[in-house]
């Protein structure tokens, strides 16, 4: 993926998240109809059909993808979503009982 495909995906998507776990695709289903026109980017096969569009990359991809985040991340368009030790992370608010996973949902797709 470089980065005229992520100008792409922004130009024909409200939202473009990628998704570095399985777990936190749910999150995305409960609440896609919010976020307007949303495709995910996934390093890990979806186990169902999800009621948006996605791309399956590889790791190399992945790694790609979350240094160009840095990049994008003023739009609030791209979002990474995935698990690290960042404190601010949405994951950490919730961990940490900040927000709930309802309020960090919400969140993610504003």
């Amino acid at each position: 993926m470089r980065v005229h495909d992520i100008e792409d995906l922004l130009r024909d998507y409200d939202k473009v998240f990628l998704i570095t776990e399985s777990r936190y695709i749910k999150m995305l289903e409960e609440d896609a109809g919010d976020a307007g026109k949303v495709i995910v980017l996934l390093p890990i096969s979806p186990t169902k059909d999800m009621p948006f569009d996605f791309i399956t990359i590889d790791e190399i991809q992945c790694e790609e993808l979350l240094k160009l985040y840095h990049t994008y991340e003023f739009s609030d368009r791209f979002q990474v979503i995935m698990e690290n030790s960042c404190y601010g992370g949405l994951d950490n608010y919730v961990k940490t009982g900040i927000l709930t996973p309802k309020e960090a949902e919400e969140a993610a797709l504003m």
